[in-house]
């Protein structure tokens, strides 16, 4: 129960993505993957979205806005964790906002010397 009060309190050091907006982090880890059917990052990041209509719109605006809010908290370090595969579209648009260098595996991040 006290883990539970401490994780809801405004001075909390962790966070949900919606619990954020607004608020800065000096390091931020932004977790995605699946489990959550409102949000598929690696869907609707870097899609074209003037090819999208309706509900399919509506879902992309959903996932850009967040995708945003979770990205522009951090003040000095920000970390994607993803765990949903990451190819085409997505790995464009990962690159072209990070950069190549900054894109890892989870293989290669553990081989390199510390």
């Amino acid at each position: 129960m006290k883990n539970t009060l401490e994780f809801l309190s405004p001075n909390a050091e962790y966070s949900t993505d919606h619990g954020v907006k607004g608020e800065e982090y000096q390091n931020v880890l932004f977790v995605v993957g699946r489990g959550w059917n409102n949000y598929q990052f690696d869907k609707y990041m870097g899609c074209d979205s003037s090819k999208l209509k309706g509900n399919e719109y509506n879902a992309y605006i959903r996932n850009r806005n967040l995708f945003y809010v979770c990205c522009s908290r951090a003040r000095k370090r920000l970390v994607l964790f993803i765990t949903v595969p990451v190819e085409g579209d997505f790995m464009i648009y990962l690159k072209k906002l990070f950069g190549v260098e900054n894109i890892c595996t989870y293989s290669e991040f553990m081989s390199k010397d510390k």
